[in-house]
């Protein structure tokens, strides 16, 4: 288990997975039980809030990260909607160079545009927002 949690954070969902492999019920739970007591393993609240952190900065939308913390057996977090437009605008300007502020997206990027947020698991809802006039 020290191995796991030496390369990166781990939740007690995954680490559960990964050592059942290997290793008894039992074990396995005496093991998780010691690191949290060790405090090796961080609260999921606080690991959820990372791991989003993390994804946000690779320009991923709040549809992808609340998938992606669901497989990973942790606690949804909140979404914020008016960082959520400003990250896909942002998004937008990086692949199509394109400012949104500055004039509207031309018809014949539209579509791809959507079709670059909602690949990064951004929702409608924001899609139609970021695109809109400023």
């Amino acid at each position: 288990m020290m191995d796991f949690l030496a390369r990166r954070e781990y939740s007690e969902f995954e680490l559960r997975q990964k050592l059942s492999t290997h290793f008894p019920e039992d074990d396995v739970t005496d093991a998780i039980d010691r690191a949290k007591q060790q405090g090796w393993l961080a609260k999921p609240e606080e690991t959820a809030e990372r791991v989003a952190g993390d994804l946000a900065r690779k320009n991923k939308g709040h549809r992808y990260i609340r998938q992606f913390l669901e497989q990973k057996g942790l606690p949804e977090v909140v979404e914020n909607p008016e960082e959520e437009i400003a990250r896909a605008r942002g998004l937008i300007a990086q692949k199509l160079k394109h400012d949104l502020a500055e004039s509207p997206l031309p018809a014949d990027l539209v579509e791809k545009a959507q079709r670059i947020l909602f690949n990064r698991g951004f929702d409608e809802e924001t899609i139609t927002r970021a695109l809109a006039r400023s």
